[in-house]
């Protein structure tokens, strides 16, 4: 081989060697380069993964509720009682002659004569001491003559009733017993969280000890029509609830009792998934009055009042629908004495911010009797509403308030006196004859709306036959001319809504929003 051949073969050696070199360097710097890369990525997922745990853990389903319902169901009772119901009465059946089938007259005369009857009812309870004090609905042992208690291990004792309130539907029992019984304890409904799992045991059907979950569904909620009235606020739950489960515990995941179950929403009778149970606050509260005075003593303040909704503060001219507007003061109430007036928008209470009238009654009603509280109001001035703070004393909210049941006769009749029409509403003049017909008191005063188009804004808003207009948007007015020579004034002054001050058909005071026609007709 001459030198210029292995010369030749000396480069490509050297060539192929640096290549060798060089790919191997490239692949090093691409596996050091990967690594890097993959370790920032962990560090970024675990940085996001730590952040996102951080601000909302995320916990999943527990593995099985069994140890928690071991340790929760001895404390869960069911409740029979026995209700004697007075048959209506019938006409007396005689005895027969020998002709008649006495047998067949006995049985008719049982059922047909005025013979008390038993009616039986279930529900459900929970022990809160040993010493036997067990809490129920009220609904649950209304009006029961015998009250029987059965403890999971089918042991039965008999109970009486020690206190109980209609109002939110709870009753306190004792157990007439000196044994040392299994309970549970009141837990924290107001830090509970919607998404929440709960356990709920009771007595469904009879079967006795029955246990569901779910979780929280919803809270503050308030069902229309509903027994309680303005002190609802009940928790929400998906958790199965039936018949039989009233009175019965619901369970947050330590053992504590969040809800007392009371009500459910179904069309069949039957679970739907729509559930509702007594805040633990609001009955700890209330069991804990019941106990030592048999009843419950609510804080009262002596208005009639109507939320702010957008088309009353539309009306009203308010940034905002918050609060509620005082319809009425009574007289000598610790309202009155405290120089609240009709049209005052109370805002807050005691610290707490008036969101709407529900939450107000509500309240008012948990505030000690006699305590002095601060309450935040709007009172109009001029064209503006100022805002004013005010020092009230809770009364004692008494409970012989009753309703009055006026009947408006709505019969067409034709009117002599001065009427006229006006945005839907006929009026006409509060004269002798009208407060005879419509049972009106000489006291009051403004102008009687004698017939109402349901089709019309004033019916849309309420208004009906038999109500007095005392206000049209702040200004007192006597007679019909008046009403329509007000609205005629606020109608060319660009109100799009106005503001009636009405005494409604029962006595009752309210303002009322009344959005104008672009036309009167």
């Amino acid at each position: 081989m001459n030198n210029r051949m292995k010369s030749q073969v000396t480069a490509k050696a050297k060539t192929a060697q640096s290549n060798h070199w060089f790919l191997k360097a490239s692949l090093t710097f691409l596996v050091l380069l990967s690594m890097i890369i993959g370790a920032s990525i962990q560090t970024i997922a675990a940085t996001s993964s730590s952040a996102a745990t951080a601000s909302a853990p995320v916990r999943g389903a527990p593995d099985s509720f069994a140890d928690l319902v071991d340790q929760l169901q001895p404390a869960v009772v069911n409740i029979s009682t026995v209700i004697k119901v007075k048959n209506k009465k019938g006409f007396r059946v005689p005895r027969g002659g020998d002709w008649f089938d006495n047998e067949l007259l006995d049985r008719f005369r049982d059922r047909y004569n005025a013979e008390p009857q038993e009616q039986r009812s279930l529900g459900s309870g929970f022990f809160i001491s040993a010493d036997g004090y067990v809490v129920t609905n009220n609904h649950v042992v209304k009006d029961a003559s015998e009250i029987t208690i059965r403890t999971v291990d089918g042991k039965e004792y008999a109970a009486t009733v020690k206190g109980r309130d209609e109002s939110v539907d709870l009753a306190l029992l004792k157990v007439d017993s000196d044994e040392k019984f299994p309970f549970v304890k009141w837990g924290d409904s107001d830090a509970a969280r919607v998404g929440e799992w709960v356990l709920a045991i009771g007595n469904p059907y009879g079967f006795g000890g029955t246990v569901t979950a779910g979780i929280i569904s919803g809270k503050s909620r308030r069902l229309s029509g509903g027994q309680q009235g303005s002190y609802e606020n009940y928790l929400q739950t998906d958790a199965p609830i039936n018949r039989g489960n009233s009175g019965g515990p619901l369970f947050n995941m330590q053992g504590e009792v969040v809800g007392v179950n009371t009500v459910i929403i179904s069309t069949t009778g039957g679970n739907i998934g729509i559930g509702f149970s007594i805040p633990a606050m609001d009955a700890k509260r209330i069991v804990g009055q019941l106990k030592e005075y048999g009843k419950v003593k609510r804080g009262w303040l002596g208005v009639s009042i109507r939320g702010v909704d957008k088309p009353l503060a539309e009306a009203m001219d308010l940034p905002e629908p918050n609060g509620a507007i005082i319809s009425d003061v009574v007289e000598n109430a610790p309202s009155e004495k405290a120089g609240l007036k009709v049209g005052d928008i109370i805002i807050g209470w005691d610290g707490r911010k008036v969101t709407e009238k529900d939450n107000l009654p509500r309240l008012v009603a948990q505030t000690p009797v006699g305590k002095k509280v601060k309450v935040d109001i709007l009172r109009r001035d001029g064209d503006k509403f100022e805002r004013k703070t005010l020092d009230v004393v809770t009364g004692l909210l008494k409970d012989d308030d009753k309703e009055v049941d006026v009947r408006i006769d709505e019969r067409e009749k034709r009117f002599e006196e001065r009427q006229t029409s006006v945005e839907g509403m006929l009026l006409v003049e509060l004269n002798g004859e009208m407060r005879r017909r419509f049972r009106l008191g000489d006291e009051t005063d403004g102008v009687l709306i004698a017939k109402v188009d349901r089709r019309s804004e004033a019916g849309k808003a309420g208004l009906r036959t038999g109500m007095v207009i005392l206000k049209v948007q702040y200004k007192n007015v006597e007679e019909p001319s008046d009403v329509r020579n007000r609205i005629e004034e606020l109608r060319d002054a660009g109100k799009k809504s106005i503001v009636l001050y009405v005494q409604t058909r029962d006595g009752g005071k309210v303002h009322l929003p009344l959005k104008l026609a672009d036309d009167d007709e």
